[in-house]
């Protein structure tokens, strides 16, 4: 039984319903995740001839990559290349993407391979970085830097630019850096003035408090995307919070002695 839309359009059951998944990281790296149509399965060595076959027509200028075959639990098998230097990263930082001759070649070199792709359903995704995008073919769907066509005969091919703004990234580390040293500021005051130590120590709080609301929607992404960090830099960043936490709890607890001391009962 074939299922209408409310637009009236046939949409494809899981069954033979295919795509392929793009995406790139703050680090100039791409993954393409390639799953074909759930029509029974096929043997890892025909998945991987296409995934050799795919992988340096949808990354042509890469500087290497790599095809592994996923096998998860309940599902049908897929194939994921992974790609370096995929686009430079920089201020201004330019994904050009033609995905016309994969498509193209795809499905025919799969079937040749007993593997079977139906209708085809495309995304692209970004790091949350401000974007600007121009598609020769318009998508079906799309949200913050993410992008989807469906039932795909002629692949989408554009270009994007990736705008960071570092300050983003910076900002949080700064902020809990500065609410830790505002925390040993207030701790070393104690013994010189009172007010000195009530002062620093409410505004480590105030500024660790700030810290940690921002760290809910982090911006490291931007240094990567910006060239300034990678590896295990940019991933340290991630534990920087850590530090606001520390100087909110110590900064508390230097404000409530400080204030205990100066009350009238502690001060006798």
């Amino acid at each position: 039984m074939t299922l209408l839309g409310l637009t009236g359009c046939y949409r494809p059951t899981g069954e033979d319903r295919s795509r392929i998944l793009l995406s790139v990281d703050a680090e100039g790296g791409g993954r393409a995740e390639i799953v074909p149509a759930a029509m029974g399965g096929s043997p890892d060595a025909d998945l991987r001839a296409i995934g050799d076959r795919m992988a340096p027509e949808i990354f042509p200028t890469s500087t290497s990559r790599s095809v592994d075959i996923i096998r998860p639990v309940g599902a049908e098998n897929y194939i994921r290349i992974q790609a370096a230097g995929v686009y430079q990263p920089g201020a201004s930082a330019t994904w050009h993407i033609d995905l016309r001759p994969a498509v193209s070649d795809l499905i025919p070199f799969a079937s040749s391979r007993g593997v079977f792709f139906g209708h085809l359903e495309i995304s692209v995704a970004l790091p949350p970085v401000p974007v600007r995008a121009r598609w020769m073919l318009e998508p079906a769907r799309s949200e913050e830097n993410y992008w989807e066509w469906d039932d795909v005969s002629a692949g989408p091919s554009g270009s994007v630019i990736m705008t960071p703004q570092p300050w983003r990234g910076i900002l949080v580390p700064a902020l809990s850096l500065a609410s830790l040293i505002l925390m040993m500021v207030s701790f070393l005051a104690g013994r010189i003035s009172r007010a000195v130590t009530a002062g620093s120590s409410l505004i480590c709080v105030l500024i660790a408090t700030a810290a940690l609301i921002l760290s809910s929607s982090p911006r490291f992404v931007d240094l990567g995307v910006a060239g300034l960090l990678s590896g295990r830099l940019l991933t340290l960043l991630g534990f920087m919070p850590i530090l606001a936490v520390v100087a909110a709890l110590g900064g508390a607890i230097i404000l409530v002695r400080s204030a205990i001391a100066a009350s009238p009962d502690g001060a006798h």
